[in-house]
């Protein structure tokens, strides 16, 4: 049996997942243009990719999306930036975001099991804090600064290729922060193609993460299991102790 289990923990260890493809991600946005367009200006200014490994893709695109938005509307707090915890950060902005992601998903354009290989974590509030507490741990304070300080940044105006010179005209000339996007080059009038231009532009940029997963022990599960064991031990001891005596 332990042996058994052992190899479990091993064949998980060295779990990799696919990468998403650009109909993961129109699938999860509905076919919503504000939606995909908030998830891809998330994964440019504020990558994690040190954190996906332990993630679910789904936390992924909720936090992008939200803090995106957040950022955008001016709703993110400073203080929910500088918690001491990464969790609490994604705990605050993925409330909203998770109420986008489930009033757009659509989940038949999607296989159940494509789904769950993108998806391995629990996604329960517990197991999604142990995970991020595992990742703050082993990420260099570095990386926790730079991760800070592009949340607190304000947003980037992106236009399409052919809207490029004219906006920074009415800019004054200014293109500071002013973005833009080389992949989108049809004419803006069409919705469709350009849900789907941003959708393989995601699936380009998340070639660039880790498709590793790392598993973080269940440290609570063990402790509990440790005080069964020892209070079995301390019922035979008593035992023993009454019979002997």
């Amino acid at each position: 049996m332990a042996i058994e289990q052992k190899q479990t923990i091993e064949e998980r260890i060295s779990l990799q997942r696919p990468y998403p493809n650009a109909r993961t991600f129109i699938a999860m946005c509905g076919g919503n243009q504000e939606f995909i367009s908030c998830f891809h200006h998330g994964l440019v200014e504020t990558p994690i990719r040190f954190l996906y490994p332990y993630l679910n893709l789904e936390e992924l695109f909720v936090f992008e999306s939200s803090s995106w938005k957040s950022r955008q509307m001016k709703t993110l707090k400073q203080e929910t930036i500088n918690s001491d915890s990464i969790y609490h950060v994604f705990y605050e902005i993925n409330k909203i975001g998770f109420k986008w992601l489930n009033k757009y998903f659509n989940r038949e354009n999607i296989s159940e099991k494509a789904y769950k290989q993108l998806n391995p974590y629990k996604d329960v509030q517990r197991d999604l804090e142990k995970r991020l507490n595992a990742a703050q741990a082993a990420t260099s304070p570095e990386w926790i600064s730079t991760f800070r300080k592009n949340l607190s940044e304000d947003v980037n105006e992106y236009v399409f290729h052919c809207q490029y010179q004219e906006r920074k005209m009415a800019r004054g000339g200014d293109n500071y922060k002013l973005e833009k996007m080389h992949f989108q080059n049809v004419y803006p009038s069409h919705g469709a193609k350009h849900v789907a231009a941003f959708a393989r532009e995601c699936a380009r940029i998340m070639k660039t993460y880790p498709n590793n997963l790392i598993y973080v022990e269940d440290k609570s599960a063990e402790k509990l299991t440790e005080k069964k064991e020892n209070s079995q031990e301390n019922a035979i001891t008593s035992l023993v102790q009454g019979t002997l005596f």
